[in-house]
């Protein structure tokens, strides 16, 4: 999995971007294609907020069979990057959930289709 941080209006230190990694790296496990990228987007909203800053963290992860968009706003960049790699591991984990459950179904109907021929 390929990761591209961005930080259009935040300025990105060395720090910020071994955080990301560190917290989004793990996830590759749940994503069998090495080719996938993964997008992620930090930003400060506007300064007009009168609870101070508000931080938002984006992820766009286009997948072969799904396209995943996630948007997270905090009080804290590192919160915000928490939260929106949890709803990251949340999508993914259903995602694979979902494949395996298709592919065993599918299984067990032409296990039931082989037993039924056997009866004949």
């Amino acid at each position: 999995m390929n990761i591209r941080i961005q930080g259009p209006h935040l300025p990105l230190t060395e720090a910020i971007e071994e955080y990301v990694l560190k917290r989004i790296t793990p996830l590759e496990r749940l994503v069998a294609d090495p080719s996938v990228v993964c997008e992620i987007e930090l930003a400060k909203t506007t300064n007009h907020h009168k609870s101070g800053d508000i931080f938002k963290a984006e992820i766009n992860m286009v997948l072969p069979d799904k396209h995943i968009y996630l948007v997270s706003e905090k009080e804290d960049l590192y919160s915000a990057i928490d939260d929106v790699r949890e709803q990251l591991d949340h999508a993914l984990s259903m995602r694979k959930e979902k494949k395996q459950t298709l592919f065993r179904r599918g299984a067990s109907r032409i296990k039931d289709i082989i037993k039924n021929l056997r009866k004949s």
